[in-house]
């Protein structure tokens, strides 16, 4: 049942949403820029119905955590802003290293705000996961598909681990409330504010599957930044061969140069969707693993071969970077 409020309470906000956004100012609008891929004006307020779907859900579920509620809030309100008036990036990551520092100060994590390294884990992957979603945000559908696979890899990994996997089904299923209106042709984007959302709670998500927060457990669980990971990596080597600022954005993103090619948004969406669970279906089949040395050998391999596919395919293409 409480997978079912966190879905409804998506899909009622983001349909709420669509009336509001316009009134308030909220509204994406194409203007035949480069970075403007939809054709349609579309309301970028879909992360508030997720937001309020995955602390509605998790109080519901008697797991509502203060310090992801904390977290989450910080990031979901400087998205809202920065979807109206357009923040620099730089104040935009000062916001991200703080929401980290409070998911872990507050949040009930297996990790100490006392260790460093337990710092620097959290530092990397909020500031991480937060831009990775955010770059992948670019066509309808992907990073609700994405992230409600990721979702449910979070469950799967959990009931392995004979952990609680409510978090990860919670997740996916304000996802799939949210994919009713951002489906190919979207009507409402998770906009910044829920893309920065949807990065803390992957990395809370993944934390919370990793409770003796060994090195190995961590690795495994970054399965579900899969899809995300791979954009973002691939998008940091096409703007470092074409000699540009990483906070430059562009329309060569891997999905970018799938729909050039002719493939259908829609289908774009399904592969994305296929491909994370290929990710991870390769975590639950390494979880077993108990050496953190080889796991993570098993990952640079794959990114390796990963990379090495889409460069092959010509999809590192360094075209269409523009200023933003």
């Amino acid at each position: 049942m409480v997978y079912l409020i966190a879905g409804a309470i998506s899909l009622i906000v983001s349909g709420l949403m669509i009336k509001i956004g316009p009134r308030l100012g909220w509204i994406d609008i194409p203007d035949g820029s480069a970075l403007k891929a939809h054709a349609r004006a579309a309301i970028p307020l879909g992360g508030v119905g997720v937001f309020l779907a995955v602390h509605t859900a998790m109080a519901v579920n008697a797991s509502f955590d203060w310090g992801l509620f904390i977290a989450s809030a910080l990031v979901f309100v400087v998205g809202l802003v920065d979807d109206r008036f357009q923040l620099s990036p730089k104040v935009r990551v000062i916001f991200e290293l703080a929401a980290a520092l409070l998911l872990l100060g507050f949040a009930d994590l297996p990790l100490e705000i006392t260790n460093p390294i337990h710092v620097l884990v959290v530092v990397v992957l909020v500031v991480g996961a937060a831009n990775a979603v955010n770059l992948f945000d670019g066509l309808d559908g992907l990073v609700g598909t994405a992230g409600a696979v990721a979702g449910v890899g979070l469950a799967l990994l959990a009931a392995g681990r004979s952990i609680d996997g409510s978090f990860g089904w919670i997740l996916a299923s304000a996802l799939v409330g949210f994919l009713v209106f951002n489906w190919h042709e979207a009507r409402v984007f998770l906009g910044d504010n829920g893309a920065y959302s949807v990065g803390v709670f992957l990395v809370y998500g993944l934390l919370t599957v990793s409770p003796t927060a060994t090195a190995a457990d961590i690795l495994v669980a970054l399965a579900v930044l899969g899809v995300f990971g791979l954009d973002m990596v691939s998008t940091l080597l096409r703007r470092r061969l074409a000699g540009v600022p990483m906070f430059l954005g562009d329309r060569s993103h891997l999905y970018d140069q799938l729909n050039d090619r002719g493939v259908a948004v829609g289908v774009i969406a399904v592969i994305v969707g296929a491909v994370q669970v290929g990710f991870v279906a390769v975590a639950l089949g390494i979880d077993s693993i108990a050496n953190p040395w080889l796991i993570t050998g098993i990952w640079v391999v794959i990114g390796i071969m990963a990379v090495g596919l889409v460069r092959a395919a010509g999809l590192l293409s360094t075209t269409q970077i523009v200023d933003v």
